[in-house]
C-alpha cells in the first residue's frame, strides 16, 4: 500500500519507515511542501522494476533490429509502399488473417500455457522470411483493467498457429506480471 510522507515526518520515523518497507513492502512518497519528492520502496520490488526496465529496454533494441531488417526485406523485393500497404491491407482480409482470430489463438494459447490474467492486444503483421502477426500481452487486473504490456507473442501468418514461447519467455511475462500485480492489488497470488 502506498503511502504519503512528509521529509520531517521520516527523519522522525526513519526506522519505523524502513521496518515497513523490508518487512510489509509498504511503499512511501516522501514529499516536501506537499510535492513528491522521492519513493522509498522495497529493495526485491526496487530489483524487480530494474530488470523490467532492462528487458523492456532490450525488447525495444530487439524491435528496432527487427524493423530494419524488415525494412531491408520490402526493399530487397522491390516492393514499393503502396504495394506492402496493399499486402497488409489484404492479409487483414483473408480468413484465417483477420486480427479477431489471431487474438482468439493468442488467447487461448496464454490462457492455457502462460497465465488468466493475461490477453492479447492488436497483432501487428511482420514481414521476414515467414511473417508472423506479432501480438503485445498486456495484463488485466480486476478492478484496474488493462495495466501493462507483459511481453509479445507471435503467431505464424501462414497457418495461424501460435509460434510457443520458452521456458523463459513465458517465467518472464509471468514474473513481469506479478511485479504489477503486487503493486497493485492487496495480497496478489502469482500470475502462473
Amino acid at each position: 500500500m502506498e503511502q504519503v510522507i512528509g521529509s520531517t515526518e521520516l527523519r522522525q520515523q526513519l526506522t519505523d519507515v524502513l521496518q515497513a518497507v523490508r518487512e510489509q513492502r509498504a511503499t512511501y512518497i516522501v514529499e516536501t511542501f506537499g510535492r513528491s519528492q522521492a519513493a522509498i520502496v522495497n529493495l526485491e520490488d526496487y530489483n524487480d522494476f530494474r530488470r523490467y526496465r532492462q528487458e523492456r529496454q532490450a525488447v525495444f533494441e530487439r524491435l528496432d533490429r527487427v524493423a530494419a531488417a524488415n525494412a531491408e526485406h520490402v526493399r530487397s523485393l522491390g516492393l514499393s509502399e503502396a504495394d506492402v500497404l496493399a499486402l497488409i491491407e489484404q492479409a487483414r482480409h483473408e480468413p484465417g488473417y483477420a486480427s479477431d482470430q489471431v487474438r482468439r489463438h493468442a488467447q487461448g494459447y496464454l490462457t492455457e500455457h502462460v497465465a488468466m490474467a493475461l490477453r492479447p492486444g492488436e497483432p501487428v503483421l511482420v514481414w521476414g522470411d515467414k511473417p508472423v502477426w506479432r501480438i503485445p500481452v498486456w495484463l488485466h487486473l480486476r478492478g484496474h483493467g488493462q495495466v501493462a504490456a507483459v511481453g509479445s507473442l507471435d503467431v505464424d501468418a501462414a497457418t495461424g498457429e501460435v509460434i510457443p514461447l520458452s521456458p523463459d519467455q513465458i517465467r518472464g511475462m509471468q514474473d513481469r506480471a506479478d511485479v504489477f500485480a503486487r503493486r497493485l492489488t492487496p495480497q496478489a497470488t502469482a500470475a502462473g
